[in-house]
C-alpha cells in the first residue's frame, strides 16, 4: 500500500497498491475499478501502481500512478479516465503526491518536479522553478494557515520552500 484516503465521514477508505485501488466500508477489502477493460479503446478501469490518492474539494478523485501520470474519476473511482495527451505532464511521469492547498489549486509531486492543475487535474503546469532536476521531489504539503507557502520534499536534496504558491 503506497497511499491511503478516507472519505470526508471517514467511513470509506481507499488504498492505492501496486495492482490498483482498493476499497473499505468497514472489515474487507474489495478491488475497485480493476480488471480487463470491456472496450479497450475507451479504457475506464485502473489498473496501474497507484502511488497517490486525493479527493478535491469539488468530489473529483485523482490517483497518481506509477510511469502514467495522474487519473481521474467522477463517480468516486467506479471509473477512471486515464491523463489526456498533451496534458502539460509528461506521459511516463511518475506522480508520488497529490495535495491541494485552496479548492482548485491541486499540486501533483512527481519525478520531475512539481505540477499545478486548476482544472480538477484535466491539464498541468510545471511550478517547480528553483528545484534541481536531480532532486528526486517525492511529496508536497500545504501550510494551511498560509495556502501560497508550500514544502515539497526531495529524495536527495532535502526539503524546499516555496511563499508564493509554487511559483518559484
Amino acid at each position: 500500500v503506497r497511499a491511503l484516503l478516507t472519505s470526508g465521514a471517514g467511513t470509506t477508505v481507499y488504498a492505492g497498491a501496486d495492482s490498483g485501488i482498493f476499497k473499505s466500508t468497514g472489515g474487507s477489502w474489495t478491488p475497485l475499478a480493476q480488471g480487463p477493460e470491456d472496450n479497450p479503446a475507451s479504457p475506464k478501469k485502473l489498473n496501474q501502481s497507484v502511488q497517490s490518492l486525493l479527493k478535491t474539494t469539488t468530489g473529483t478523485m485523482l490517483a497518481g500512478v506509477f510511469s502514467g501520470g495522474v487519473y481521474k474519476s467522477g463517480d468516486d473511482g467506479a471509473t477512471w479516465s486515464p491523463p489526456p495527451a498533451n496534458s502539460g505532464m509528461p506521459a511516463s511521469e511518475t506522480v508520488y503526491g497529490l495535495t491541494e492547498n485552496v479548492p482548485g489549486f491541486v499540486y501533483a509531486t512527481a519525478g520531475s518536479g512539481v505540477y499545478l492543475s486548476t482544472n480538477q487535474g484535466s491539464t498541468w503546469t510545471r511550478v517547480s522553478d528553483g528545484i534541481p532536476g536531480s532532486a528526486s521531489p517525492i511529496t508536497t504539503w500545504v501550510y494551511p494557515q498560509r495556502p501560497q507557502v508550500l514544502f515539497t520534499s526531495t529524495g536527495s536534496n532535502g526539503i524546499y520552500r516555496s511563499v508564493n504558491a509554487g511559483l518559484t
